[in-house]
C-alpha cells in the first residue's frame, strides 16, 4: 500500500446505497462488500490492491448487577 493516507467509514445498514458507493468510489473487491453484507461474518482483516478491507465487531458491555 503506497499511500499514508487513512479513511474510516462506519457502515452501520447494509441495506442502503452506501456500500456501492463506497465500492465505486475505492475500486473496492466485490466479494468485500458481500462479507460487508453479512451479519454473522467473522471479524478480519485483509490487504486489498491500495486499501485494508477490516470487519469488527463492537462489544457493548452491560454494567454489572448489584
Amino acid at each position: 500500500m503506497a499511500s499514508s493516507t487513512m479513511e474510516w467509514h462506519n457502515v452501520i445498514g447494509t441495506k442502503g446505497p452506501e456500500l456501492d458507493e463506497l465500492a465505486q468510489r475505492y475500486h473496492l473487491y466485490p466479494l468485500h462488500i458481500e462479507d460487508c453484507r453479512q451479519r454473522l461474518e467473522s471479524p478480519k482483516i485483509e490487504e486489498g490492491e491500495s486499501y485494508l478491507f477490516t470487519i469488527i465487531k463492537c462489544v457493548k458491555l452491560k454494567p454489572a448487577a448489584a
